[in-house]
Order: structure tokens, then C-alpha cells, then sequence
């Protein structure tokens, strides 16, 4: 694979990108790692079932992710601190990043999916304005509540298996909702944000069995 097709967490035109960070761990209400878990918790570390309680990690459900405490564990067993330097080469959604961005530690990734970096972009961006966004999610619901009911045509727009997976209107509401996200003037930040948290939701709100990324819909786990 070139160098060209790795895209970084914040440049296009370098094979990674560095990242100086200061500690964000009192200001967002972060627990630092404590001392060693026993062995029957460590064997969880392959999985992702601890991020899907964490803060920031449980924003995607990622099928290759691993445990945020996994992380953890490597930092203390290596001592690293403020000034270190963690290199994650197949850093996917940013799990490595976003554990030592909230310890202060400096980290380097490297992705190559575009999409999956950009979900790595949203969760390793801290400074999001809350009550912005709050103004912000309302302003967009009541445009795609306008869309929707304005009967915002979206046939034809993506592939068959996509309308097998959604019922007519919940797929006309995730493309109100869609349409008013990428027509909105809010930062770029917050716009992945609001992107990052719509993609989320198709998990929640399709009819097929999609309890796991990657697994084929099928009559058997159809929900209705």
C-alpha cells in the first residue's frame, strides 16, 4: 500500500499525523488507569464490549475494535506519560488516540478507510461547544421536519439492499435528516459530529438484522 492511500486523522497529504495533547482527563470527568485487572477482565481486551460503555468510544460500534482498557493497561506497563509518544499504524475509529489524548499523551495514526477516519476525526475532536450544538440540533431537526413533510423524493438515490433494510418512512426521515446536515453552516467539527451521530442511529432504526456491522440482513433476525 502507498503512502498516498493512508489517510491521516487530519491531512490528506501525509502518511500520518502527530498529535500534541494536553490532558483533557479533569475536564471531561476521566477515570486515569488504575492499577492491573485480574485476568478473567483482561481477557475482554480483544473486544469491544468496554468501549460500547465508555464515553467518546461508544459513539460507533466498530466489528475490529478492541477495549479502550487495553490502552490503558499498555501505558501503565510501559510507564508512559506527558511527552510520550504512541504510534498506532491501523488506528481504525481512534480508540488508541482517544485514550491518550485524554491522558495527555501524544499519539500518531494512520487509517486507511476513508470512512473510518472519519469517525476517528469526530471522536479525537474535544472542543465542542454543548450548548452550540444543542441550538444547533434543534435548528436541524426543525429543517428536516420541513423536508419530510415536504415529501423530500429519495428514490433512486442509493443502491436496492438499502431500501430492503428501512421502511419508506424511515428512510424518508434519515434523509431529511441527512439532506439538512450537508446543507447546514454549522463548523466543520460539528458537522462530522451530527454525520458521525446520524450513522449511528441506522443500527437502531433499520428493520433488517444489522445487530453487528458486517452481517448480512435476513429474514430470521428481521425486526418490525
Amino acid at each position: 500500500m502507498s503512502e498516498q492511500s493512508l489517510t491521516p486523522i487530519a491531512s490528506a497529504s501525509l502518511p500520518g499525523t502527530l498529535f500534541e495533547q494536553k490532558d483533557y482527563s479533569a475536564s471531561i470527568g476521566y477515570n486515569k488507569p488504575k492499577a492491573s485487572k485480574p485476568s478473567s477482565e483482561t481477557s475482554m481486551y480483544g473486544s469491544f464490549r468496554d468501549s460500547m460503555k465508555a464515553p467518546i468510544h461508544r459513539w460507533f460500534t466498530y466489528p475490529a475494535g478492541y477495549s479502550y482498557k487495553l490502552v490503558e493497561a499498555k501505558i501503565r506497563e510501559y510507564g508512559l506519560t506527558t511527552g510520550s509518544w504512541i504510534a498506532d499504524p491501523f488506528l481504525g475509529t481512534g480508540t488508541t488516540s482517544v485514550v491518550s489524548k485524554m491522558l495527555g499523551i501524544n499519539s500518531l495514526g494512520i487509517e486507511a478507510h476513508p470512512f473510518v477516519i472519519e469517525v476517528a476525526k469526530t471522536k479525537t475532536y474535544f472542543d465542542y461547544e454543548i450548548s452550540l450544538l444543542l441550538d444547533e440540533l434543534d435548528q436541524l431537526l426543525l429543517i428536516s421536519k420541513g423536508l419530510y413533510e415536504g415529501r423530500l423524493d429519495c428514490s433512486n438515490v442509493w443502491p436496492d439492499l438499502i431500501y430492503k433494510c428501512f421502511t419508506s418512512e424511515g428512510l424518508q426521515q434519515l434523509y431529511a435528516l441527512r439532506t439538512a446536515i450537508l446543507d447546514s453552516n454549522v463548523s466543520l467539527e460539528h458537522k462530522n459530529f451530527f454525520k458521525l451521530a446520524l450513522t449511528a442511529t441506522l443500527r437502531v432504526v433499520t428493520t433488517a438484522g444489522a445487530g453487528w456491522p458486517y452481517i448480512a440482513p435476513s429474514k430470521y433476525a428481521a425486526r418490525t
